[in-house]
């Protein structure tokens, strides 16, 4: 009896993990075959990164790096132009690299997600950002300004919402910053206090009941680089 009733449990906990897995238990022991979050290994974050075969004087191979994760079968790495939004996809590879061809002189962001065959539970990896250098760069464009608040899908109180954000320039330059606030798309002009901001937070007092939608511009003097839209709901 006793026997059986172990059974009983092993196959409920391994039947859960292969076909149903919910959240709480593949982060347990009980599933010790669902994936390992994936470290990106190169390029490296905020880093400028040289070309790998220069096929053009626009385009040239990177060779995407990220260490093995335990108990993962397969990878998808996304990357994105941050100037055209443009995406890459590769999916059910098996090794821990990835050729990717590219327009030089732009910045990329990448990341990568982990799987295994018998668990629906996946892992994301930490976003990475670089900036593929180019034939005779003389200024590296900011990069995408990556937004902290506030939390994007959220209910928040109308009054007094923070927006807040940072950004790397490789080459150090002085920044400046745009908000876009509002009910449309992100992408209304903004108040001119809104503009040509130097700091990289912003307090705004808004209508309660409404879907906003923000993003911010980084400007180096040069180049401009834009964050992600994101949208909140007021109360």
């Amino acid at each position: 009896m006793r026997r059986l009733l172990i059974l009983i449990v092993w196959i409920v906990l391994f039947t859960g993990c292969t076909n149903d897995c919910p959240d709480g238990l593949c982060a347990t022991e009980a599933c010790p075959f669902c994936p390992d979050v994936v470290l990106l290994s190169f390029p490296e974050n905020n880093q400028a990164c040289e070309p790998g075969t220069i096929l053009s004087d626009s385009l040239a191979t990177v060779t995407l790096q990220w260490q093995y994760a335990k108990d993962a079968d397969t990878y998808e790495v996304v990357i994105t132009n941050q100037a055209s939004g443009e995406l890459q996809i590769f999916s059910n590879l098996s090794t821990n690299e990835q050729v990717v061809t590219l327009e030089r002189a732009q910045a990329y962001s990448w990341y990568v997600t982990s799987f295994n065959q018998r668990a629906n539970i996946t892992q994301t990896s930490t976003m990475f950002q670089f900036y593929l250098q180019g034939e005779g760069i003389v200024n590296y464009a900011p990069f995408a300004p990556t937004l902290l608040t506030p939390e994007p899908g959220k209910s928040i109180e109308a009054t007094q919402v923070n927006f807040s954000w940072q950004t790397t320039d490789l080459d150090g330059d002085t920044l400046s910053y745009t908000l876009f606030v509002d009910t449309v798309d992100g992408k209304q002009t903004p108040p001119v206090a809104q503009q040509n901001l130097s700091q990289t937070s912003f307090t705004l007092e808004l209508e309660s009941g409404k879907v906003y939608y923000y993003r911010v511009e980084a400007f180096d003097g040069k180049n401009r680089a834009s964050s992600i839209t994101r949208s909140f709901r007021t109360k």
